[in-house]
């Protein structure tokens, strides 16, 4: 009778480890910096210790969820042209569904000039005349002898 008890108990115990799950979910969010959701984003999540790899994309709310994930440590990674990417670790524990938050920020752009042109012969003529004349051109100038003369108050200044 003790045996059978024993047995019983045991059968008991073993069965909750038996119905333990081996998989998870990983979910979560992705947001911009006024926490609008964005759609559309690639999400990869990446097993650690193997190849197994998985891809979604974000609803119209921004977010994402996979499901029946084997037990593990993964790496999520958020990817999109318009955005720094970002990675986020995660580990992945039975009957676990971590949510995880992604605020992507828009990727830098860098914008170069190159100008290239031929060197073209320096230009000696002005269009504006650069004849100079003395003091004693100056005073045989028609009316530079009139004292109302604003020309003759600078020179003789």
């Amino acid at each position: 009778m003790r045996r059978l008890i024993l047995l019983c108990m045991f059968s008991l115990l073993s069965g909750g480890v038996v119905l333990a799950t081996v998989f998870g979910t990983v979910r979560g969010i992705v947001h911009d910096p006024q926490h609008r959701p964005i759609s559309g984003i690639k999400i990869v999540l990446a097993d650690k210790t193997s190849n197994y790899s998985v891809e979604t994309l974000t609803d119209v709310d921004g977010q994402f969820h996979f499901d029946a994930v084997p037990l593990g440590e993964y790496t999520v990674s958020v990817a999109d042209p318009a955005f720094v990417p970002e990675t986020h670790t995660v580990t992945v524990l039975s009957g676990s569904a971590p949510v995880m938050h992604f605020e992507l920020h828009l990727a830098s752009q860098n914008e170069s000039v190159t100008v290239l042109a031929n060197s073209a012969s320096e230009q000696t003529e002005s269009a504006t005349p650069t004849n100079l004349i003395n003091r004693e051109e100056i005073r045989e100038t028609p009316g530079a002898t009139r004292s109302n003369s604003v020309a003759r108050d600078m020179i003789l200044a």
